[in-house]
This record gives structure tokens, sequence and C-alpha cells, in this order.
């Protein structure tokens, strides 16, 4: 099983997706940008060690680790990409659309080697292009809304996993994704109210499923 998010602490680098964008809003859009990733050329470039999911290693539900009792969350994958991507354009009644890719210097030339495998299995309807920012600039790109795709350090301020995914409900103050899904606040409602650890453990997986299979991060 693998993952695109990787393990630092309580972070994660990860791609991000601005779903308030015109673009990215529409999850098949998302969705097949996801499935189209060259996860093994990815890992090699970044010299990392793929996580288990969204949810960090070092986060916990109740006394222990989250990922002790959910050891791993299978990555949202669609095996024709491009269909999907069509679909995703019909929906938005374009014919082709074009997405900028925000990220620092340290991370340009792995950038530019995914642009390469998007287009190949998305093709010429998608004009992939990136931008190099300071980090300064890029968190506060991301803070005011002002990208649409990032590649990026993602870090949460509690160690819980209910803490981390409660960041993504639509009034959350660190929705740096711009998720705003009203199924998904339910999910999150909902794990307040569990009767037990495992009715818990249980409401979190499948919060955590529905975002990635929502492709709002990688």
């Amino acid at each position: 099983k693998k993952y695109t998010v990787y393990p630092f602490d309580s972070s994660i680098i990860s791609l991000i997706f601005n779903c308030s964008d015109a673009v990215l809003s529409n999850k098949n859009i998302r969705r097949a940008i996801v499935s189209a990733l060259d996860y093994p050329s990815l890992e090699s470039d970044m010299g990392t060690v793929t996580a288990k999911g969204i949810i960090p290693h070092t986060m916990t539900l109740g006394t222990q680790s989250y990922r002790d009792i959910i050891p791993s969350v299978k990555p949202y994958k669609n095996s024709d990409p491009q269909g999907l991507f069509a679909k995703g354009l019909n929906q938005l009644d374009a014919k082709k659309c074009a997405i900028t890719v925000l990220c620092t210097e340290k991370y340009e030339t792995t950038v530019r080697k995914l642009m390469q495998s998007w287009q190949l299995s998305l093709g010429i309807k998608c004009n992939i292009s990136v931008e190099v920012a300071s980090d300064t600039d890029l968190s506060a790109r991301i803070k005011s809304k002002n990208y649409q795709i990032a590649l990026c350090d993602v870090s949460y301020s509690a160690n819980t996993a209910f803490n981390a995914l409660e960041g993504y409900t639509s009034t959350s103050k660190d929705n740096i994704v711009n998720f705003n899904d009203k199924n998904y606040d339910t999910m999150i409602s909902d794990i307040k109210h569990s009767a037990s650890l495992t009715d818990t453990a249980e409401k979190t997986l499948k919060a955590e499923k529905y975002l990635i299979d929502s492709a709002v991060m990688v």
C-alpha cells in the first residue's frame, strides 16, 4: 500500500488542492490529478518514506497512536485518470484548463517531473505550470487562498487525529484546502458523540477516508 504524504514529526509534506478555486473545486479534476501521480518517482525524488494516510503517525486517538489502531488507509486511485479529467471538464463546461502548482525552490525539480507525468496521463486538455515562491510567500499565498495546487509542509497544532481532521471542516480557520462539505462536517460532529473508543476509531477512519477520496490533499 502506498500513499504520497510523508511523516515528519507532526507534519506532512503534501500536495494540497484549493477546493475554492474555479477549476479545483471540481472533485473529478482533483481525483484525476491524484490518480495520475507517479508515486515511485515522487518518493525517489523527495527521498522520503511514505506514510499510511493523511493523519501523521504522531497523532493520537485516546491514549494510543492513531496509526496503531488504524494502520493505513488506501489512497484514492482511478484506472482512467484521463477519462475522469474529461468528465470534470464537462461538468465545468470547459474544453481545457490551466493549473499552476506553487512550491519553494527546494521542490521545483520534483514538481516539474510531476508535471510531465500529469501531461502524459491527462492529455493536452490540461496545461500545468509551476510557480516558485519563498517559504514566506508560499505560506501567505496559502493563507489568503491565492493558489491552485501547492506542495508544502502541512503542520498540525494539536496532536490528536480528531483535531487534525477537524481542521478541514468548513468553519475551521485552519482549513487551508478550503474544503466545504456538509457531509464531512457531519462526520466530524458525529465523532464527538462516539460511544466508545472503537466507535471513535471507526468514525475517524470514515472521515479520513472521505477526505482522501475527495482528493483534497495527497
